[in-house]
This record gives structure tokens, sequence and C-alpha cells, in this order.
């Protein structure tokens, strides 16, 4: 599995890409907000020579103006296109406009205009990403725990207080009390929003090997090691994660992403050596 950083702050990016582990960055508004880089396009034009600088080859996603008609979107995304053919993929949202967009992007074949569907938060949208030929889709997974955490709460709540006519003022104001203790005492026992998150995950997975989609499939709003791992383990080609993640999985020789456990493969080899010395030649 590929790491792709999830970050604007250009600094992170030059450490993160000299250790040779990063193959991309994503990037978005918040992000750049984050990093207190209003001048975006300037920013990825930045990230953009940090990989040329290292001769590196990348997918450094820049996302269009969201709530633009199409053909706004593509003459942005076509702007980006234009900084690094190689390196620079177009970011669309997956809405309906965001969609149209990326048709219009793909069109002309011959260009290979790399693009990425961004927030993506079910298997229908990813399918109709990958039916429109794009060559990167974004799950947000960390979001999409988060929306199941607070709904499995909710109906707790509703469980709990239902009968007793709260309102909605009262009410949230239990989930926001609640919320904490339920996550600690039931819903890591019960694994529900992970199973959930895991479910999603794989069956995205399916529909694209079983459909033969080129489309590769992006882990992003990772916000834990677990989401990593998740990631790795129900078919994600990448993970986009925050600097603290990488650094993380760095310091740990990123064993978290072996194909194999090498641990046990290891143990297996002092095996077989032991057990080599009862052959004659």
């Amino acid at each position: 599995m590929e790491l792709f950083l999830d970050t604007c702050e250009i600094e992170e990016i030059r450490r993160a890409v000299a250790t040779g582990h990063i193959s991309g960055v994503t990037t978005n508004p918040t992000l750049a907000k984050k990093a207190n880089r209003p001048d975006y396009k300037t920013l990825i034009q930045e990230i953009r020579d940090v990989f040329a600088a290292n001769n590196l080859p990348a997918a450094i996603s820049a996302q269009v103006t969201e709530n633009q008609p199409p053909e706004i979107m593509y003459k942005e995304g076509m702007d980006f296109w234009m900084m690094d053919a190689r390196r620079i993929v177009v970011q669309v949202p997956a809405t309906r406009i965001g969609h149209k967009a990326m048709e219009r992007l793909k069109r002309p074949a011959d260009l290979e205009v790399r693009t990425n569907v961004t927030l993506i938060f079910d298997p229908w949208q990813a399918r109709q990403a990958m039916l429109a030929r794009a060559d990167f889709i974004s799950l947000f997974l960390g979001s999409k725990e988060k929306e199941a955490i607070d709904q499995y709460v909710a109906d707790r709540m509703l469980q709990k207080y239902g009968s007793t006519n709260l309102d909605w003022q009262v009410f949230n104001k239990k989930i926001a009390e609640e919320n904490e203790r339920f996550y600690e005492e039931e819903i890591v026992r019960t694994g529900t929003p992970e199973d959930f998150i895991c479910k999603t995950l794989a069956l995205i997975t399916q529909i694209r090997d079983v459909g033969r989609f080129a489309t590769k499939i992006v882990a992003a709003s990772i916000r834990e090691m677990r989401h990593v791992e998740i990631a790795k383990c129900h078919g994600a080609d990448i993970a986009a994660v925050p600097p603290e993640i990488f650094w993380e999985l760095y310091a740990e020789g990123f064993k978290l992403l072996d194909k194999d456990d090498l641990g046990l493969t290891l143990k297996g080899v002092e095996r077989f050596l032991e057990d080599r010395k009862f052959l004659i030649s």
C-alpha cells in the first residue's frame, strides 16, 4: 500500500518526501487554511517543485473550486494540470457537477488528465466515480466512522430517553455528555462503527475488482493508526495520512504496511535453520 501525505505544510512535505516513502500529496482548502496558505495555486506549485527537485514522480491532488459550473471546474483543473502533467492530479468533489467536470477532463483521452474524486462516503458514489474513469477515489474513513458513531450514539440515546419527550436541545446535550462513555463502553467493545467502515471499504474494493476498474482507492481522513490498518486489510491502494501518522509509521519501520507478517516469516526461517541440522546434505 502506498502512502500519500495529507497536508499543505510545505516543510512537512519536504521532510517526508526526503525519506522516499511518499508517492503523493492530498490537499484541500481546509488543509490550506490550517497551514495558513491562502495562495493555493502557489502552494501546489511549491509541492510540485519538491518532488521535481528530487526527480520523483508524484500524484499531487489539486482541488478545484467546489461550487462552480462544470466548465469553470474544467478550466481550473486544466490550469492545475498544465503546471506538471506528470505530477498533478485534478481533484473534484463527488457531486453531480463534480462528475460532469471530471467527464469533461477525461474527454480528451490523449491528454491523460488524472483525476481524484474526493468526499466519497459510500459504495454508490465510488461506483459512479469508477464508471466515469476516475484515476483515484478518496474514501473519507475517519469522517465515515464519526458519522457512524454519532448515529449509533443517537440511536442508543433514543432508546434510553425517547419515551421521556426530551426537547432536541436537551437531547443533543445528553448525546454530547455521553458520547465518550458510549464509545469506550459500547463501540470499542462491539466494534460496531469500525465494522461499518471496514464493510464499506471492502465493498468498494469488491466493486473495483469485479468491475475490473483501474481506479485506485485512497483511504482518506485518516485520524488514527488503526485507520491505516483498516485501509491495508480491506483493499485500499493508498492511505493518505497526516504528518503525525506518517512519522509514527516511519518510527516503527512501516511494519504495519508489510504485506506479510515479517515476524512470523523470521520465526519460520529460524525453525527451518534449526531443523536443517537434521539433514545429511
